[in-house]
């Protein structure tokens, strides 16, 4: 058996070959940061546009992420029986079909229609998010994944950062509306019609997107892996299903308080400025919501390099205690102190979903990884029954009152990182369950 050239001249295209795939993933996290940020826009446009309460508007975000708990299991299950790459093709269509649905919302004045195309939209990003974490964790050296992931994630933020920046003023150009001022059905309709612009480009780029990478050639892991014959493992190698992964299932409900918690703060921005009467226009506040998905994107690009030195399980605790500290600063504070603290929240949670996503990962072949990430996506949908939670606790006692539920997720992320991620005790209690049943 020679190792000489032949190997080193068939190894060569493979190595460009998942260079390319990892840029296009990056491309993908960017995508769905952005559609995912425009949420915390359209929030406050939408609760003054058909004068909803905090309820009626965070129903934007249920929808979002009830999507996640609905179809992220059969989008992995689809995946597995097809190809990544048909999982990013569906994902980018849906998510253009999605966008062009706010066309007719906007134009009817039909708040339900809205809704009707933001379950699209976030139907196709659950075909994305269950393709980009176990893909990236596969295309690559399993020692660094926890430092891949976070870079990737890192493109996620920068979409949720640029997104409010640049759409934030077009969607929010208009003076705020209060009790006092007299707007008739028309003004409502024109006022409506200012997401049109935004969504109209983001569909023609998401269709390009798609056309695109469904020309490309992407390695398809889970075809490898199919064909494989079956044979020994290694030790560390667990092929049974991602269900009877303790630090799987304690993980995904890691993921269920985080996400929660993430989108119930960026939500929360515009209306938390306004409660604390700090003298700002709408699109100055929009502006914060990029700050604090800033201070998420610059922690997942820096943060790699500390993971050097740092356990990553260590990190995420200490990052939660730090958010746990921040929230009861915005609680507790007054004018700009309160709002510092919770801006920098974003910088304290940046790391916390990557870690949490690679720490339920560890130790599953990509197979039982892309069932795994179904399961971790669909506990996403916290980020609609969080938010929910707090907004009926908003309406009653303030922002501030709703923030006492963020306090209880970084909690939860705290034990997750000093007890729910270990993996020893659950690895011999599944030998010893496998023995049992061979038996």
């Amino acid at each position: 058996m020679t190792e000489g050239k032949p190997p080193q001249t068939g190894n060569q295209p493979q190595t460009i070959s998942q260079a390319a795939t990892l840029l296009s993933i990056a491309l993908l996290f960017t995508c769905m940061g952005v559609l995912t940020s425009l949420n915390d826009v359209l929030i406050p446009h939408l609760k003054e546009v058909f004068s909803l309460n905090y309820q009626g508007a965070l129903l934007i975000q249920l929808i979002w992420f009830s999507a996640f708990l609905l179809l992220s299991t059969p989008a992995s299950l689809v995946i597995r029986k097809t190809s990544y790459q048909l999982g990013m093709t569906t994902g980018y269509s849906l998510t253009s079909a999605g966008c062009l649905l706010f066309l007719p919302a906007a134009w009817l004045h039909c708040y339900p229609l809205f809704l009707l195309a933001l379950l699209v939209i976030a139907a196709g990003v659950c075909f994305l998010l269950v393709v980009s974490n176990p893909y990236a964790s596969a295309l690559g050296d399993s020692r660094t994944i926890h430092r891949r992931l976070m870079i990737l994630h890192g493109f996620f933020a920068a979409g949720m950062t640029l997104a409010p920046w640049l759409s934030g003023p077009a969607i929010l150009s208009y003076p705020p509306i209060t009790h006092a001022t007299q707007i008739t059905t028309t003004d409502r309709l024109s006022l409506a019609e200012t997401v049109i612009t935004p969504y109209l480009l983001l569909a023609l780029c998401l269709g390009g997107i798609a056309i695109l990478t469904a020309r490309q050639h992407l390695p398809d892991i889970l075809q490898n892996e199919r064909e494989r014959k079956p044979a020994p493992k290694p030790q560390h190698i667990r092929e049974q299903s991602a269900w009877h992964q303790r630090h799987t299932l304690f993980g995904s409900i890691a993921v269920f308080m985080y996400v929660g918690t993430e989108v119930l703060l960026g939500s929360f921005m515009v209306g938390f400025i306004k409660e604390l009467s700090l003298p700002m226009s709408s699109a100055a506040m929009a502006r914060f919501i990029g700050y604090y998905w800033l201070g998420i994107a610059m922690g997942r690009f820096l943060a790699p390099w500390f993971l050097h030195a740092i356990r990553p399980r260590i990190m995420l605790g200490v990052s939660a205690w730090l958010s746990l500290l921040m929230v009861l600063c915005g609680i507790f504070a007054d004018g700009y102190i309160a709002l510092t603290a919770i801006t920098l929240i974003g910088l304290c949670n940046s790391v916390m979903y990557p870690l949490i996503y690679s720490l339920s990962m560890q130790n599953l072949s990509p197979m039982t990884a892309t069932q795994a990430s179904g399961i971790l996506s669909s506990a996403g949908v916290g980020g609609g029954i969080v938010p929910l939670v707090a907004a009926v606790i908003a309406d009653h006692y303030g922002i501030r009152g709703g923030f006492w539920v963020s306090v209880c997720c970084y909690g939860y992320i705290l034990y997750y990182s000093i007890k729910g991620c270990e993996i020893a005790t659950q690895e011999t209690d599944n030998s010893e369950t496998t023995k049992m049943r061979d038996k």
